[in-house]
């Protein structure tokens, strides 16, 4: 929203050719700054408009981020069910081979090794896949901080611009 401020260009036309201002001159003087204070300028209401918004944006990425976080905690909890299974076919396989460990127990030790190295693989893989989904949530969240700086500082420079603008007006008037 934008506010229009009052000004009276009658009385301010005759106080100036009270002080000695021509006529045409100072009804030119009031007709322009009418003009000038006619403009939109920002407005408290503007103001908080605009910080509701940004608390809406906010929270719209609040709501983003808990998903994500939602998302990583069931990730989770499907890795851990994935190691449960991997580990509760260890423990088959190991009842398997001692059962069967004086017969073939060159063979179980050479499946025991690839099983080691498979699951060093899964472990590897799966680390990176977290290391590598924290290094992007960090990279996320960094940069929706630089962004909510940045419409921090311009907030800022809006109400500055503004401020200044209004002053300037009031020191030609």
């Amino acid at each position: 929203m934008a506010a229009v401020a009052q000004f009276d260009t009658l009385d301010y036309a005759r106080k100036l050719e009270t002080a000695g201002v021509a006529k045409a001159q100072a009804e030119a003087q009031a007709r322009a700054l009418a003009e000038v204070l006619g403009q939109a300028i920002a407005t408290p209401a503007d103001l908080q408009a605009l910080e509701s918004n940004l608390g809406a944006r906010i929270g719209a990425v609040e709501s983003r981020l808990a998903f994500v976080e939602s998302r990583i905690g069931l990730m989770e909890s499907r890795l851990d069910a994935r190691i449960d299974n991997v580990a509760a076919t260890i423990d088959s396989v190991w009842i398997r081979l001692n059962e069967k460990i004086d017969a073939a127990r060159n063979q179980l030790d050479a499946k025991i090794g690839a099983l080691d190295a498979k699951l060093d693989a899964v472990r590897e893989q799966l680390e990176a896949r977290v290391d590598a989904l924290g290094v992007r949530l960090d990279a996320r969240i960094d940069g929706l901080a630089a962004s909510l700086d940045m419409l921090k500082w311009l907030v800022g420079l809006l109400t500055a611009m503004n401020v200044a603008m209004f002053v300037r007006l009031l020191l030609k008037g």
